[in-house]
C-alpha cells in the first residue's frame, strides 16, 4: 500500500470526481468480517452525526494517531505545505504550523460542502472553479484582504516569495484568516444546512455508488506502517466529501487520516 504517512496530506484542491475511488480487488486475508463491517458502519455514523453538528474536523485531527502522524508530515521538509515557507519548518513552530494545517482542512472541508450545495460536483476539479464558485461572497471578501492570499489567488502556482508565509507572524495571520473563514461558512451553514439542498442531494445521489466503496490494505513494513505495529489493517471509507482511513488501534477503531473527498 502506499505509505501511511504520505496519505495525511491532505491537499485542499480536489481532483475530478468522476474517476475517484476505484474497487481495489481485496485478497482473502484483507476481507472484512460481517462484525468488523458492521463496527465500521457504526464508527462512521457516529463520526458523521458528530460532524454535523459542530462542522469541526479539530477534534478528529488532534486525536491519536492521527495528531501524532499529522505532527510527523509537518515536520518532514520533503512534504512541502502549500503557503507556508520551508524558513518556518522546526520543531519550535509545531504549534503554529498544526494550527494553519487544521484550520486550511478544516475550510477545504466547508468549501466542499458549499460547492456541493451550488453545483454538480460530476467531472468538476473544486480548485479550479472561480474563487466566487468556492465560498460565500462575505469569506471571499475575508481572504482577499489577506495579503499572502489575495497574491496567490492573482499568480496560482507561481513561485513568488509573497505568495508564502516566510514569517511567523506572517504564518498566524493566515491561520486566523481561515479560521475566522471557518467560522462564517459555519454559521451560514446552521442557518442553511446542506443536506437540506436540492443540489446536495443531486450530487450524494451521484456520488452514492462510490460511497458505499470501503477499501481494505495493510502494512507491510517499517516505512508503510509509519510507526504503527506491522501488519496494521487500514480501512478506507468514503462519506460525503470526505475520505476516513480507520485503524484498530489497541482494540478501537482510530482515525489515521481525515481528506478531502477524492484528494
Amino acid at each position: 500500500m502506499q505509505r501511511i504517512l504520505l496519505l495525511i496530506l491532505l491537499l485542499t484542491s480536489s481532483i475530478s470526481l468522476t474517476g475517484y475511488c476505484k474497487a481495489i480487488p481485496q485478497t482473502s486475508d484483507e476481507q472484512l468480517s460481517v462484525s468488523e463491517s458492521l463496527e465500521i458502519r457504526q464508527f462512521v455514523r457516529t463520526f458523521g452525526s458528530k460532524l454535523r453538528n459542530t462542522r469541526d474536523l479539530t477534534p478528529f485531527l488532534t486525536e491519536p494517531p492521527a495528531s501524532t502522524l499529522l505532527d510527523t508530515l509537518l515536520l518532514d521538509r520533503n512534504d512541502s505545505l502549500p503557503l507556508v515557507s520551508d524558513v518556518l519548518i522546526s520543531r519550535s513552530n509545531l504549534k503554529e504550523l498544526r494550527e494553519f494545517w487544521i484550520a486550511t482542512v478544516n475550510l477545504a472541508y466547508l468549501s466542499e460542502l458549499y460547492v456541493y450545495t451550488r453545483t454538480s460536483v460530476k467531472g468538476i476539479r473544486t480548485y479550479e472553479l472561480p474563487h466566487e464558485q468556492q465560498y460565500p461572497p462575505a469569506v471571499v471578501r475575508l481572504m482577499k484582504r489577506n495579503p499572502i492570499l489575495s497574491k496567490w489567488w492573482q499568480e496560482y502556482d507561481s513561485d513568488s516569495p509573497e505568495q508564502t508565509a516566510r514569517t511567523i507572524e506572517q504564518l498566524r495571520d493566515l491561520t486566523a484568516t481561515f479560521q475566522k473563514a471557518g467560522t462564517l461558512m459555519r454559521a451560514r451553514f446552521k442557518a442553511h444546512p446542506p443536506e437540506l439542498t436540492v443540489q446536495y442531494r443531486k450530487n450524494i445521489a451521484y456520488l452514492s455508488k462510490y460511497l458505499r466503496v470501503v477499501n481494505v490494505d495493510g502494512c507491510n513494513s517499517v516505512d508503510d506502517c509509519a510507526g504503527l505495529p506491522l501488519h496494521t489493517k487500514t480501512i478506507t471509507v468514503n462519506i460525503p466529501v470526505l475520505t476516513l482511513m480507520l485503524a484498530r488501534i489497541d482494540g478501537q477503531l482510530k482515525i489515521l487520516v481525515i481528506s478531502i473527498i477524492g484528494d
